[in-house]
């Protein structure tokens, strides 16, 4: 749903009534889009920034559209950690902005940061001890 730019943001639901106020839970500054979530909202891009500076993806986009055609063009973030550190962004701001909206409860971007960090290392160990295992 993520790479084809399908997730529900609120541009994207049909409302039977007036809207809710569809600025962005994280930012409030935008309409919550799917583009403006990743990367372009204040909130993200510095989340973002600071795992691109974490997993050495130096240089790499910040713009959905472009992360989107490297990976289709093979151009994407090669180092598993890498890989992990950019779905875990995705999943944990997507989790930051649902948490925001129906939960009323937020946390700042370092929060964000710590739990992305968390869920790379811990699928980095799970990797290691998979690769360990030999089954059969």
């Amino acid at each position: 749903m993520f790479e084809n730019g399908r997730l529900p943001t609120q541009d994207r639901l049909h409302w039977k009534h007036d809207p809710p106020d569809m600025k962005c839970p994280l930012c409030k500054n935008f309409m919550d889009s799917h583009d403006h979530l990743f990367f372009l909202c204040t909130f993200s891009l510095e989340v973002w920034r600071t795992i691109k500076h974490d997993t050495c993806l130096y240089g790499f986009d910040e713009r959905w559209e472009n992360i989107r055609a490297a990976l289709i063009q093979g151009r994407g973030p090669w180092k598993k950690e890498q890989r992990l550190a950019l779905q875990a962004s995705v999943y944990c701001i997507w989790r930051e902005r649902n948490r925001r909206l129906f939960a009323n409860r937020s946390n700042d971007a370092i929060f964000v940061i710590k739990e992305i960090r968390e869920v790379v290392l811990q699928r980095m160990a799970w990797m290691t001890f998979e690769g360990a295992c030999s089954y059969g």
